[in-house]
């Protein structure tokens, strides 16, 4: 349908300017002239904005329909990035970044609770193929990002030309909003009692901090390695972009593959062996530490963790079938916080021990969410089958 078309662009979009950063962080050092734990501060920023907006996003997101809240965000995501590309100051990046980290963690559960309340039936398989678009959108950002810092292309046109093709995006969704007979997902109004009693349902619990975890590595991954292929491996800087989007390579691919895996076999179990097997193949690779096992183990891990957020969106719709805004807020939440957290830590471990050994702790994330993964509650007492 031509409105899930749309939504599946936008996150694409929004993908691209997430993994575009990886490869310009020694750009942002040099012109800035900071450090990489101050680097790592602009992830920080981004995820205390998601924290913000998310909050928001738990207490308001059904009161609006989801489609006016994806028009609100997305738009004013456009103008940041636009705004991205003028900006002098390093005080004004990090202010930047935390709008920016709010806006896109409110709009993607925007999207996720969409999707979810639109396809009833078939949550799992819709939003795989929607956290597959952007994965699509991550696989191109870094390489996109890498051919222009080799090009010497600057940041500002960068910058500029990205947000222009948001906004051909946020002006097709509007345009198809307004014209399809497809209605998206109604507002709910619902008392805090109800939020609250979601926020305290164990299962949310447990995916929003499997949720910190899941965003954590995926942008370790995307922010870290890059430099970590540079400045240890002694890589191009072709190559630094190329392994993280084999990385994402295994995520489209993997979250495609589950979106028909759903259909068959329980999502709990899924995430406990997919989580077992993608750690598993990360850290064995980290503890070879040379170029092409990275590239193999990054592919095989990313493959079978890949589906851990969507899964836990589905079942999140299952548990709160008529509060899937706030019930996905809650779930990026989670997520955000690890945005906030993992990247900055793996910034100063780098920095204060070893980059090796920030490098194998993102591997060790996996081996949590499939430990998180088994204390899921599954049953009559949690009113669905996860």
């Amino acid at each position: 349908m031509p409105v899930t078309i749309s939504m599946y662009v936008i996150m694409f979009l929004y993908a691209v300017s997430n993994t575009f950063i990886g490869p310009l962080v020694t750009v942002f050092m040099e012109q800035y002239e900071i450090s990489l734990s101050a680097n790592g501060l602009i992830f920080f920023c981004q995820g205390l904005g998601g924290i913000a907006f998310l909050i928001i996003g738990v207490i308001f997101g059904d009161r609006l329909m989801k489609s006016t809240w994806i028009i609100l965000t997305f738009g004013t995501y456009g103008v940041l990035i636009i705004l991205l590309s003028s900006i002098s100051a390093y005080y004004q990046l990090l202010i930047i970044f935390f709008l920016v980290g709010g806006i896109t963690r409110l709009l993607d559960a925007m999207l996720n609770a969409n999707i979810a309340q639109i396809y009833r039936e078939k949550r799992a398989f819709f939003l795989n193929i929607l956290h597959a678009c952007f994965g699509a959108g991550a696989l191109i950002g870094p390489v996109l990002s890498s051919v222009f810092v080799s090009e010497n292309i600057r940041m500002s046109n960068m910058f500029f030309g990205l947000g222009s093709l948001c906004a051909l995006a946020f002006a097709a969704f509007i345009y198809i909003n307004k014209r399809t007979s497809v209605i998206s997902a109604e507002a709910e109004s619902k008392t805090i009692a109800a939020v609250v009693k979601l926020i305290k349902n164990p299962n949310m619990v447990i995916m929003s901090i499997s949720a910190s975890l899941y965003v954590g590595y995926a942008l370790g991954i995307s922010a870290w390695f890059p430099t970590y292929m540079l400045q240890v491996m002694r890589t191009s800087v072709l190559f630094s972009g190329l392994i993280v989007s084999v990385f994402w390579a295994g995520i489209i691919t993997g979250r495609v593959a589950h979106s028909f895996l759903s259909l068959r076999y329980n999502k709990r179990r899924l995430l406990i062996f997919g989580n077992l097997i993608g750690g598993t193949a990360y850290v064995s690779a980290a503890l070879l530490n040379v170029p092409i096992a990275y590239v193999f183990g990054l592919f095989v891990s990313a493959f079978f963790t890949s589906a851990g957020i969507p899964l836990m969106m589905a079942m999140a719709g299952e548990l709160f079938p008529r509060q899937t805004g706030s019930a996905s807020s809650v779930i990026m939440l989670g997520g955000a916080i690890g945005l906030m957290l993992v990247p900055w830590i793996i910034g100063i471990v780098a920095e204060s021990v070893s980059y090796w050994v920030a490098i194998l702790i993102l591997g060790l994330l996996s081996y949590a969410a499939s430990i998180l993964a088994a204390l899921l509650k599954t049953g009559k007492k949690t009113g669905a089958r996860l």
